[in-house]
């Protein structure tokens, strides 16, 4: 009899609320991507290199996640991926309320840089929870969920971002994802049994 990689999971409970808190992440970070063009536009002056400072701003976080991720990859070794997370996600969600405040574009570049190192840790903290939560010998099939569930937040970011856009302002999509971000910090802070993963080696 074939069982589903899922029902073999000792900790199901644990690992949806990883692959959803991936999901909100990738939510928050590209939920800017249909309205900053239109966000730096308010912000510039004549004449300013809108369209560059976009790219930039948009490329900003990718650059801040490189340069931060080896760092931060080594304290959640140490400490623990529970505690990296809460750092990580507590810090993207106010990143995310002042990108709301910002008066130029070159502020919102720094905050999306800064932004990058907020994130830097998170991604990986998840991944080497999931697989430590799970047997070694369905890693591959939950692992490929959990990259399933980081697309959806790919999809879901955009629309939401243009949705918040459209109906309620721009400065209102960073505030509705920071929120966002902070609940995914409130939920896994009451995850304690991710201190303890499960070996699944």
């Amino acid at each position: 009899k074939v069982t589903r990689p899922w029902s073999r999971v000792p900790d199901r409970g644990l690992v949806s609320t990883l692959l959803a808190t991936g999901a909100l992440l990738t939510l928050a970070t590209y939920s800017i991507e249909p309205i900053v063009t239109v966000y730096l536009g308010r912000l510039a002056t004549p004449g300013a290199p809108v369209t560059l400072v976009a790219g930039l701003a948009m490329s900003a976080t990718a650059l801040g996640s490189a340069l931060a991720a080896p760092r931060i990859g080594r304290q959640t070794d140490r400490i623990g991926p529970r505690k990296v997370l809460i750092a990580c996600l507590l810090a993207t969600s106010v990143i995310l309320f002042a990108q709301a405040c910002v008066s130029t574009g070159w502020q919102l570049v720094g905050l999306r840089l800064l932004m990058g190192v907020a994130v830097a840790g998170i991604l990986p903290a998840i991944t080497g929870a999931i697989r430590h939560a799970t047997p070694g010998e369905i890693a591959g099939s939950i692992l490929a969920l959990n990259t399933s569930a980081l697309s959806i937040g790919q999809v879901a970011g955009p629309l939401l971002g243009g949705f918040i856009g459209a109906h309620l302002g721009l400065r209102e999509v960073f505030v509705a994802t920071g929120l966002v971000t902070l609940a995914g910090a409130a939920i896994i802070g009451g995850l304690r049994r991710l201190d303890r993963p499960a070996d699944g080696s």
